[in-house]
């Protein structure tokens, strides 16, 4: 097991200037976390980790997380952090600044070459190892703490020949997609071997069952890394529905794919968004004021990455970009997520995003407008963390319009995405879309200080009203003090 020993180091914080000091700012301690290796385990069912084999492991991330955050070997698949540093393999220690009193995890990943932080989140590199801790949270008063990480081997990787077997069937998935036989499926699998597209004639109960079947019932694609869309061919398939299955490097077989492709020799054009070129672009001035109970949000507020207070909003940060890599192009080097009041009863979502990392050379935005908001009851009992009071208040809204435009490629990739099946759209052209008026539910509240600090959404949903998460959006006012 790999033994993580936390340290307790308070630090001396030094200001200048006489500016105002952020009251609702989360209290945070840096804590030195000591990774002892040790080559046994506490499960009999987990296998040892050779020293020899830990000593060919140069890079060691080490990741706080929320207690919520499940990760395998994918290292990048998170949504929020609170801390991430690498190992000095010197004294085999890191060091973290991390939040108290907040639920978390530690979770390692270890790498056989030599990376940097950045190296390691502008693309997606082999993990060797991984592994995380039993929830935990640490107080004022903590001065030591030993949790104990069960470190896992990814097939495929290594040389160790001392562990057990590997009994643990991958999981495939796909992205729905309606595809002809010129496409391919976009697939994943949480770990590395090959991925079978299978037409549902096919009776699955094995490996051979899918290999036996006739040629242009399946397709095959290596998969050499976990967790990271590999395109599958669908060369040379007849017409049908189509599910996935992954076989990994022990040999063992998931089960089939939850969604499906569907494989059509001909199928109907999505029409252009031509039509949409003219019309009222959404608002993005900012010149209204929404009132709930005795707080209100006016004007522009820019979003916040882990409770950090936006300066001009540009989010530029290795940890975001990858956090939010399904809501910006690929390519993105920095983007701006603002929540824009532009009347009493409605609101605008603006997302920005640019080539460079000062927010200067746009490739695309949209914004999406939300009207006909109402504020419901002041509801008590909300979990109380990271700022964030214990109660809320209900607010309906509904999605009214969007206004989009790709200017390179990789932007109009992401927005045809986002409205596959609706309209095509076309790079360099502005559309103001409408929607399907869809009503969104949300708790909504700011910092009890006053309406120029924090303020927060919770995630929005259809059918009622979601606690305070990891997934809420927070905002601070661009003319906050």
């Amino acid at each position: 097991m790999l033994r993580c020993t936390f340290l307790l180091v308070i630090p001396l914080f030094l200001f200048t200037g006489c500016g105002d000091l952020e009251p609702d700012m989360q209290d945070t301690r840096t804590v030195i976390l000591n990774m002892d290796f040790h080559g046994k385990s506490s499960s009999r069912s987990s296998s040892s980790v050779s020293a020899n084999e830990l000593s060919q492991y140069n890079t060691h991330l080490i990741l706080a997380l929320p207690s919520g955050e499940v990760l395998t070997s994918s290292y990048r698949n998170y949504y929020s952090n609170f801390a991430q540093g690498l190992m000095n393999k010197a004294d085999k220690k890191v060091s973290l600044e991390i939040p108290l009193n907040t639920q978390m995890k530690i979770f390692a990943f270890l790498f056989q070459e030599n990376y940097s932080m950045s190296e390691l989140f502008s693309g997606t590199r082999t993990v060797g190892y991984y592994g995380e801790s039993q929830s935990f949270s640490i107080g004022s008063q903590t001065n030591n703490l030993s949790l104990g990480i069960t470190l896992i081997q990814v097939p495929g990787t290594g040389t160790d020949t001392g562990g057990g077997t590997d009994n643990t069937a991958p999981t495939a998935s796909v992205t729905t997609a309606t595809i002809t036989t010129s496409g391919s499926a976009v697939v994943q699998s949480t770990e590395t071997g090959t991925a079978y597209l299978v037409n549902t004639t096919v009776t699955v109960s094995n490996l051979a069952s899918i290999t036996g079947a006739a040629d242009n019932k399946w397709n095959s694609v290596a998969i050499s890394s976990a967790a990271t869309n590999t395109y599958l061919t669908a060369t040379g398939l007849v017409d049908g529905t189509y599910k996935v299955y992954a076989v990994d490097a022990a040999g063992n077989l998931s089960s089939a794919s939850n969604n499906s492709v569907t494989v059509a020799t001909t199928f109907t054009t999505v029409p252009s968004c031509s039509t949409y070129e003219s019309g009222n672009a959404v608002d993005t001035a900012g010149g209204g004021t929404i009132t709930f109970g005795n707080k209100n949000v006016s004007g522009n507020y820019s979003n916040s990455w882990q409770g950090v207070t936006p300066i001009g909003g540009c989010i530029n940060n290795s940890s975001a970009l990858s956090s939010w890599s399904d809501s910006v192009p690929s390519g993105t080097g920095s983007f701006k997520h603002k929540f824009i009041a532009t009347s009493n009863s409605s609101h605008t979502i603006a997302n920005y995003w640019y080539s460079d990392s000062n927010c200067s050379t746009s490739i695309g935005y949209s914004h999406k407008k939300y009207n006909s908001i109402t504020v419901g009851d002041n509801t008590t009992g909300l979990i109380a963390n990271l700022s964030r009071p214990s109660y809320g208040y209900k607010v309906d809204k509904t999605y009214a319009a969007s206004t989009l435009k790709g200017i390179t490629d990789n932007a109009t990739t992401l927005l045809n995405s986002w409205f596959s099946g609706y309209c095509t759209v076309t790079k360099g052209v502005e559309y103001n879309l409408p929607s399907g008026n869809t009503v969104y539910k949300a708790y909504w509240n700011t910092a009890d200080s006053g309406n120029t600090d924090w303020f927060w959404m919770s995630p929005k949903g259809t059918s009622g009203y979601s606690d305070w998460s990891s997934n809420d959006n927070w905002y601070y006012p661009d003319n906050g003090s």
